[in-house]
């Protein structure tokens, strides 16, 4: 039989290493087991490294061989669809291929997870036999008679838990398996998310006239075997999640699978109520908050065809499905979807991609769609659908903005306005929830000295550093830098040290003065680090075992609470002066969001909306819930200053530990840039130093490209990122490019 080699991408990111092939041979008894997408240990050099298995050659490029050393799976992990899927995003986003491997296969890409197993026994006789036995024998072998009584009673059982009831040692077991009364065997269980939790039924709900023209929509889409993008336009509560329901329903009658985006963990848990309750067992999660083992196991019933429906944050795009029928984008205008580390892939585009495999539509649902996504709509790119009515025609709720300037000139100094604070109370009296919506976290946003001006700045990034009463700890949220708060200034030693601006932990204090006999939860990324937390946090508020409910963007959208008739904004210009050209846009998201988190049951509800700036065209068309208005003005701005959707951007990034020569390299880079887009009508921005100038002890500098031609741009920075790689031997010097930025930070 002739050799067969395996091309392999190993697990060693290094120029010219983590994106190109290798050759090993296959051994013989391996043949049948290394297939596309199967993990291999190789040898590279004098190490041994973990591989990916792309594809296969009669012949290999170099003469000399090694040898597979051992195959990792059991079954391949990626499919053929996930390995050229990952080929894609390596070219697109100029990736290492081995690094969107590992993005692919998260928690245990580097492991040799194996399937778990348990220890089961049975009775291997009739009933009467082993009654029989264990009556004559009660006395003198009463573990072994107890043992039998249990198993006629229980049936079978693991062996763990037949020894705790019994009290009974192994040695009782072995005993009875010996007079063959018992059988013991090996059985699979499956680690998963749903262990001891209960769903209710989810019934079927009748659709009004307006969804009932978006779920056919949809639906000839799928009859048409179409792909790409549609955009759901429906204000908030006007029901997008019941559409999903009844489009996926569908698509698991035809025979298909159906995935599901989220854009945050923390709306898991509501999406996972809804779906579980309709579907039951074929739906499962995929997230970074399952344990290795759990991941592992859901991930192997997804490529085996054992799940149905997926649903999970950004990485859940890649869920190992081999006959999807549609893929949701729940409140597709989240920031989130885009990853901020290499790969820097967003997960729209990669529904995309993976839809014209599938040929199957993505739905991308929003309220307050991206302007990039609407104007596509708009220029009939993209298919749009609206829904401009909440159903049962309830209203939107009222919004009232108020001015913290005068709020300040009549002496009101306190986190909360007059009208928040007796709002607050009138709720509370009619036994009604409040959601109070900040975000940024923590309990002061930076300590100042009185005396001298001093600010203590984190010594790893141009940032300060954020106080967290609860721990009485100074913190970095880039680097997580920790320090004690100093009892004098670190500057002039003086005492006048205090602490201002506010984060969630410091409105939480300010509620429990003002409110001690109200039941409050607070939910930011400080108080949802345990596993379940997100979960545990939204029962207990839907419940109604609390009151108040505190916390950041993680409950600004998604959440269905009927009993919420008030929802404060306590300061809405957090993201306002931002120096980045979607902070308007972002601004109006959030509070569109925030706002529709109430009104959604026949209790009705108001919105209170505080800001130091009332006239800012964001904050004003949230007030009226126009997105209209919204988008025109977001528009013309864009089309001022040519960005998308009118250009397409590449951000360039520089860092290094040191400062001396980043702004030298940085310009070197733009010399190279300038001569490889020549012919090319493109305006390049910078470079300069980023608005967060060190971060994690890297100063950073960037440079922006924008073009309506996009390929252009993005083959001209390209070629100029290898070159300059090539030519550079300052191994400290970092250069990064993000293709589509959504952070201009």
């Amino acid at each position: 039989m002739d050799n067969l080699y395996a091309r392999v991408v190993v697990d060693l990111w290094a120029p010219g290493i983590g994106d190109r092939y290798f050759h090993y041979l296959i051994p013989s008894k391996y043949i049948s087991q290394v297939r596309e997408g199967t993990r291999v240990m190789v040898p590279f050099g004098n190490r041994k490294l973990l591989g990916f298995v792309m594809g296969f050659d009669s012949t290999p490029d170099v003469d000399k061989v090694k040898e597979i050393i051992s195959v990792v799976d059991q079954i391949p992990l990626l499919t053929r669809e996930l390995l050229d899927l990952a080929r894609w995003i390596s070219s697109f986003y100029i990736s290492p291929l081995v690094e969107v491997l590992k993005a692919i296969l998260p928690n245990f890409y580097a492991t040799t997870i194996k399937a778990k197993e348990i220890t089961v026994v049975k009775l291997a006789v009739s009933d009467e036999e082993a009654g029989k036995y264990a009556a004559v024998n009660r006395k003198r072998a009463p573990r072994q008679s107890r043992i039998l009584d249990i198993l006629l009673k229980g049936g079978e059982m693991s062996l763990k838990d037949l020894l705790n009831l019994s009290q009974a040692g192994r040695q009782s077991v072995k005993a009875l398996q010996g007079k063959n009364l018992l059988d013991l065997s090996n059985k699979r269980v499956i680690r998963g998310p749903f262990e001891d939790k209960l769903f209710g039924l989810n019934p079927r709900l009748k659709l009004n006239p307006k969804q009932e023209e978006v779920l056919t929509g949809i639906k000839n889409h799928l009859q048409r075997g179409l792909s790409g993008n549609i955009l759901l336009h429906g204000v908030t509560g006007s029901g997008k999640t019941e559409i999903y329901l009844q489009v996926i329903e569908e698509v698991v009658k035809g025979g298909k699978e159906a995935l599901v985006l989220v854009p945050e963990i923390s709306l898991t848990p509501q999406m996972v109520k809804w779906f579980r309750g309709r579907f039951g067992s074929l739906v499962t999660v995929l997230h970074s908050r399952l344990s290795q083992g759990e991941r592992y196991d859901q991930w192997c019933r997804i490529r085996q065809g054992e799940i149905k429906i997926v649903i999970g944050p950004r990485s859940a795009v890649f869920a190992p499905f081999s006959n999807l029928g549609i893929i949701i984008i729940d409140e597709e205008h989240e920031t989130t979807y885009k990853q901020e580390e290499s790969p820097r892939y967003d997960a729209r585009d990669a529904a995309k991609r993976r839809s014209c495999f599938f040929s199957c539509p993505v739905v991308l649902g929003s309220a307050t769609p991206s302007v990039e996504a609407y104007y596509r709509a708009q220029e009939g790119e993209d298919m749009l659908l609206s829904i401009r009515d909440r159903v049962e025609k309830r209203p939107l709720p009222p919004v009232e903005v108020i001015d913290l300037k005068e709020e300040i000139n009549r002496g009101n100094r306190t986190l909360f306005s007059k009208k928040l604070y007796e709002s607050i109370k009138i709720t509370l009296q009619k036994k009604q929830q409040v959601i109070l919506f900040l975000n940024r976290r923590g309990f002061a946003t930076f300590l100042v000295c009185r005396e001298c001006g001093y600010v203590l700045r984190c010594s790893h990034c141009s940032i300060t550093l954020t106080y967290h009463a609860n721990q009485e700890l100074l913190k970095c949220h880039y680097c997580h830098q920790e320090k004690g708060v100093p009892e004098a200034c670190p500057g002039c030693g003086g005492n006048y040290i205090r602490f201002l601006g506010l984060g969630t932990q410091r409105v939480e204090k300010g509620v429990r003065d003002l409110f001690p006999q109200a039941r409050i939860l607070r939910m930011d990324v400080d108080a949802t680090t345990r596993k379940g937390s997100h979960l545990d946090i939204f029962k207990t508020f839907q419940r109604g075992d609390a009151d108040i409910l505190i916390g950041t963007q993680m409950i600004a959208k998604g959440f269905d609470f009927p009993r919420v008739t008030l929802v404060g904004v306590i300061l809405a210009d957090t993201a306002l002066n931002l120096p980045d050209f979607r902070a308007g846009e972002r601004t109006f998201q959030l509070l569109t969001q925030v706002a529709g988190r109430t009104g959604r049951s026949s209790l009705g509800g108001k919105v209170i909306v505080q800001t130091f700036n009332p006239e800012h065209y964001s904050i004003m068309a949230a007030k009226k819930h126009d997105y209209q208005a919204f988008y025109q003005e977001e528009l013309r701005l864009r089309e001022q200053f040519q960005y998308p959707p009118y250009n397409q951007l590449v951000r360039v990034g520089f860092s290094s530990v040191s400062e001396n020569n980043l702004s030298q390299k940085a310009g070197e880079f733009k010399g190279m840039l300038m001569e490889s887009l020549k012919g090319i009508k493109a305006e390049v921005l910078g470079p300069c130093p980023c608005p967060l100038s060190k971060i994690r002890g890297r100063y950073r500098w960037h440079l922006v490209i924008k073009s309506k031609d996009f390929s252009g741009i993005h083959r001209a920075s390209r070629q100029v990122w290898e070159e300059f790689y090539k030519g550079s031997r300052n191994k400290d010097f970092r250069v990064i490019l993000d293709i589509n930025p959504i952070n201009m930070l």
